[in-house]
């Protein structure tokens, strides 16, 4: 293969790994393979450890973890930052992307729809909420 030709392909492969899984789908299932554990009835638990997952299915978990978790792979890796920081910030993620995806799906416009206050939002006089979710109107 002529190097203009290997070029070209590289780059249109930017991105993607030998098994054809983009980038983040791999480093996802690397983060997933690393923390993710089953616990049985009786307690024991065991990690995915020399279980591979085939690129296909890879990508099914990939797009559901996303789609269900609402997390991409830049929210789980935390940069040196402590574990329960890195844990709030995975859960902000997490709640403005479900809630974004809510007022969607309801039809919420304009800053209209699915409100969470979170303990400490002192500026918000009308937290007559018990559970801190209310919908506006």
């Amino acid at each position: 293969m002529a190097v203009s030709n290997r070029n070209q392909l590289l780059g249109e492969r930017k991105g993607i790994l030998s098994c054809g899984c983009s980038v983040d789908v791999a480093l996802l299932d690397l983060y997933l393979w690393k923390t993710w554990t089953a616990r049985n009835g009786s307690g024991e638990s065991e990690g995915l450890r020399n279980q591979r997952i085939d690129p296909r299915t890879r990508l099914f978990i990939a797009e559901a973890y996303k789609t269900h978790a609402g997390l991409v792979v830049d929210d789980l890796y935390t940069n040196g930052k402590d574990e329960l920081e890195a844990k709030k910030l995975r859960l902000h993620a997490q709640i403005v992307r479900l809630s974004s995806e809510y007022d969607a799906i309801a039809g919420f416009r304009n800053g209209k729809g699915l409100i969470i206050s979170l303990p400490g939002d002192s500026d918000r006089e009308d937290d007559d909420e018990e559970d801190g979710v209310a919908m506006s109107d």
